[in-house]
């Protein structure tokens, strides 16, 4: 009985926790909506994107023109790879699974 108990309270608590998970939301490309009041977003959070994720063939790839030398100097960056430069990270990205494989945090100038 006490089982049964515990597993009908530890149901109650998912179902009411996946409302306040459905309101994260995209409210810019790269940016989340983490908190709201009143049904208004107040405060948003960057979205970084991790090892894996696809970015897909008709992506707009940053031009490897588009990095600083310094850069793909210091982490020996390929023209083999395709690159996205965003939210101060550079992603090296598979040309053929187009998945994301290495991520570069760029530093602040």
């Amino acid at each position: 009985m006490t089982k049964t108990l515990l597993a009908i309270g530890a149901a109650a608590v998912a179902l009411t926790a996946a409302p306040s998970l459905a309101q994260t939301t995209t409210v810019a490309k790269g940016v989340t909506c983490t908190k709201y009041v009143n049904g208004q977003c107040t405060e948003t959070h960057k979205v970084k994107y991790k090892v894996g994720y696809v970015f897909g063939p008709t992506y707009s790839y940053t031009p490897m023109t588009d990095i600083p030398a310094a850069l793909v100097t210091q982490y020996s960056l390929s023209p083999d790879y395709k690159y996205v430069s965003a939210d101060g990270n550079i992603y090296v990205v598979d040309p053929h699974s187009y998945k994301v494989t290495r991520v570069i945090e760029v530093p602040a100038p």
